[in-house]
């Protein structure tokens, strides 16, 4: 079973650390997250609990899939895709099969130039 309160400080401290490692200060991640600077304080300081839609509003500021925040709280270092890359997976899944055969030919090709594409800034 879930222990609520815990599981809440869990992922807080999660919050906190993204914070840490992206150099957000509260008034930035609040700014960015649109969400008010007290609100955020009352979270980040445990007077207050998080709210699904809040947390989806963090997640959108940080740059993470809420899955990736969820997992992060957790400490299981097992990878973990990017907003940008389940995007990616979700848009290779329309594809036919000819357009997935083009796509891996394009991706072959990235792969054997890709010094020189890199000069290019692309």
């Amino acid at each position: 079973m879930y222990n609520p309160e815990k599981e809440c400080d869990k992922i807080v401290d999660a919050i906190k650390t993204l914070c840490s490692d992206k150099n957000l200060s509260q008034s930035i991640l609040a700014k960015k997250a649109e969400i008010s600077p007290s609100s955020l304080s009352e979270l980040m300081n445990g007077k207050t609990r998080p709210n699904v839609y809040t947390l989806f509003k963090l997640c959108n500021a940080l740059e993470v899939s809420f899955a990736e925040l969820i997992d992060s709280r957790s400490g299981d270092k097992s990878p973990v895709l990017s907003v940008e890359e389940q995007d990616l997976i979700f848009i290779y899944r329309s594809f036919d099969a000819s357009q997935k055969k083009q796509l891996r030919f394009v991706m072959e090709l990235m792969d054997l130039y890709k010094e020189k594409l890199s000069l290019y800034d692309i």
